[in-house]
């Protein structure tokens, strides 16, 4: 069985007075550092990794590289500001570049959970009698369809070479 922390989401410096250590790049890196075991890693949440201010491609290939990745969150933002003012998009609308994150997933050899996370509304969830999202602000099950399927075209472009 694999551990895997999730970052802060939102990624609050102090949350009820209290430091988070998780909020953080360095602090996913002491994480990981405290019991140096491949079973001790983290949740890589590419939209948190962004809305720290960090580059996602980078940081899966730091996690990765010590195969410290036990769950992934796939899922994209637009930040004006780090830490502050972000928003959260679509897989094909947002700062990351989310094909070379799933590239770079299959070149760490990335083996387990990819979830797209956080699906945003669609016309389609949003017309349907009685919709409640599955995530607040965000999509229903057509929203969550898209995602799933976008990120599995990924893979498989990313597979394919």
């Amino acid at each position: 069985m694999r551990l895997a922390l999730h970052p802060n989401d939102p990624p609050a410096l102090v949350s009820r007075g209290s430091g988070q250590i998780m909020a953080t790049l360095a602090g996913w890196k002491r994480l990981i550092e405290i019991v140096p075991s491949k079973f001790n890693g983290i949740t890589f949440d590419c939209g948190v990794t962004r809305e720290l201010g960090e580059d996602p491609v980078a940081v899966c290939r730091y996690f990765g590289s010590r195969d410290r990745i036990n769950h992934c969150h796939f899922r994209n933002v637009r930040v004006a500001r780090p830490y502050e003012k972000y928003t959260e998009v679509a897989l094909d609308e947002g700062d990351i570049d989310m094909f070379a994150v799933m590239k770079e997933l299959v070149r760490q050899k990335y083996t387990r959970l990819i979830y797209p996370e956080h699906p945003r509304g669609l016309d389609y969830d949003r017309e349907r009698p009685g919709f409640k999202p599955v995530y607040p602000g965000g999509g229903g099950y057509a929203g969550f369809a898209y995602t799933v399927g976008y990120a599995r075209a990924m893979l498989q472009a990313a597979l394919a070479g």
